[in-house]
């Protein structure tokens, strides 16, 4: 890969939430900006968006780890016994904990590794072929986190990566925000794959959205970007599970099937590359 390159993996993300966000993201694949998702094994609309898989043989797909459960509205349940993963659950109900904090404080390792691959498992039993691993809210991540907490499942997360042959999204810096990930860059001398920056725009408002993705991508740095995109379409459904931030998926949506977004990106010589196109040792 030449300095010069500035390559861009735009990724769709929480694939499985809800049937409105699996409609959305349809959407966005048709129009041809994304060809990258993250599919939640334990989400409510799971099997619509196999199904939805099946019609696009072409389209990157990861296993979106979820080991949280933060909407009140919507329930992330184990693929586990809960016996076995007790310590990542609620005990009143039943779904995992709701946040990282928790998640931090109460999770055993041993627990962690056997309710990840459970969930690795459960997508490839559908017959789909992943193409990269994910944390979903970056619960496997370190940002924010004390490294002390954190090295013991960043270490599991990067191995069960090596042993599935699948790379897992380990960015060294998130540049809007001002994050760097100095942990990231020791996984990458030890020679596991890692992306040089992350964008999201998540938790940007809503009239603000398109002006933060066109500068982020004008200043683009040089080398692997990845782009998350959080997709829905409006209506109660996604009002219930996300009261905060539910019309900000269809500004995301709207953005990324723009005739403007896809000039933008052509103007500033931008490569979109999907993951199958990355490898890993």
């Amino acid at each position: 890969m030449k300095d010069t390159n500035r390559l861009l993996i735009i990724t769709a993300d929480d694939f499985g939430m809800c049937p409105s966000v699996n409609k959305a993201i349809k959407e966005v694949v048709d129009f041809g900006l994304v060809k990258n998702c993250d599919l939640i094994p334990v989400a409510p609309a799971f099997k619509d968006a196999v199904n939805i898989c099946k019609n696009y043989p072409l389209l990157d797909i990861g296993v979106h780890i979820t080991l949280t459960s933060e909407f009140p509205a919507l329930s992330y349940r184990p693929i586990s016994n809960s016996n076995k993963v007790s310590s990542l659950i609620d005990p009143k109900s039943g779904a995992f904990l709701k946040n990282v904090k928790l998640f931090q404080s109460r999770a055993k390792p041993i627990e962690v590794y056997r309710e990840v691959v459970a969930q690795i498992e459960y997508i490839l039993s559908t017959g789909i072929k992943p193409t990269h691993l994910s944390s979903h809210i970056f619960v496997l991540n370190c940002f924010g986190a004390e490294l002390s907490a954190m090295i013991r499942f960043n270490n599991m997360i990067m191995e069960i990566s090596k042993e599935y042959k699948l790379p897992f999204r380990m960015p060294l810096r998130i540049a809007h925000a001002g994050v760097y990930n100095g942990l990231a860059e020791m996984y990458r001398k030890q020679g596991y794959l890692v992306l040089d920056d992350l964008i999201s725009g998540y938790k940007i408002d809503k009239k603000r959205k398109e002006s933060f993705y066109m500068r982020a991508l004008s200043g683009l740095n040089e080398g692997i970007t990845e782009l998350l995109v959080h997709c829905g379409n409006p209506g109660a459904e996604l009002k219930k599970i996300n009261p905060r931030r539910w019309a900000c998926y269809n500004e995301e949506k709207r953005i990324f099937t723009s005739q403007s977004m896809k000039e933008h990106i052509e103007k500033n010589r931008i490569k979109l590359i999907n993951w199958s196109d990355l490898k890993i040792r």
